[in-house]
C-alpha cells in the first residue's frame, strides 16, 4: 500500500516529463506518420532529448547550489 501512494505522489513528475514534450522546449506538434517504425523512432528520439533535458537541467541546479 505504502509503495501504491509513494508511485501516485510522483505521478506528477511523470506527467511534467510529457508536458515538456508536448510545449516547449521540445515542442512536440501533431505529425502524420505512416510507417509504425518512425512512430517508435520518433518516441525514442524525443525520449533521449527529455532524459537529456532533464539531466542538465538537474545538473546546472546542483553546480548553482
Amino acid at each position: 500500500m505504502k509503495q501504491a501512494v509513494r508511485t501516485y505522489r510522483d505521478e506528477y513528475l511523470t506527467e511534467r516529463g510529457f508536458a515538456r514534450l508536448k510545449g516547449f522546449p521540445l515542442s512536440l506538434t501533431p505529425i502524420y506518420l505512416q510507417r509504425e517504425d518512425h512512430v517508435t523512432g520518433l518516441i525514442r528520439l524525443l525520449s533521449i532529448g527529455l532524459r537529456v533535458l532533464t539531466l542538465l537541467e538537474f545538473q546546472v541546479r546542483r553546480y548553482n547550489y
